[in-house]
Parts: structure tokens; sequence; C-alpha cells
């Protein structure tokens, strides 16, 4: 498990130098641009997180009696 943290840190910290390198050249658009795709993706985990906390919420709290006999057939199996 800790290699692969290891791995995953080299990685980035390769990419964000040869970001850095590229933006020297272009006079910092890349590093614009990456942090934007960035915020992007935090987003976009961070609805994908709220969706899925919905979803169990769902499953957890039936509301209708049919609902409610699917999920006590479904976790006790």
């Amino acid at each position: 498990m800790s290699d692969i943290a290891m791995l995953v840190a080299e990685e980035y910290e390769r990419r964000v130098k040869s970001l850095k390198t590229t933006a020297d050249a272009s006079n910092g658009g890349a590093v614009k641009t990456w942090e934007i795709d960035m915020s992007c993706f935090s987003l976009l985990v961070s609805k994908l997180k709220e969706e899925k906390e919905q979803l169990v919420r769902s499953i957890l709290e039936p509301k209708t009696q049919f609902s409610v006999a699917a999920s006590n057939s479904l976790f006790s199996a």
C-alpha cells in the first residue's frame, strides 16, 4: 500500500515539474489550465460523493411499504 502511495506521489511531482517547465516556456498558460482542470475534478468528486450518500440514504431509509419489504428481504439474505 505504501509503495503505491510513493509511486503516486512521484508521478504527481513529475507532472508538476513538467507543467512548471512548460509554463515557463509559455508564460504560465499551462499551469492555469491545469488548475482549472483540477478544480473541475474536485467539483466532480464532491458531486459523486453527494450522490453516493443520497443513494445510501435512500436504501437505508425506505419510504413505502414495498421498499421496506424489499429492503428487509435484501438485508436478511
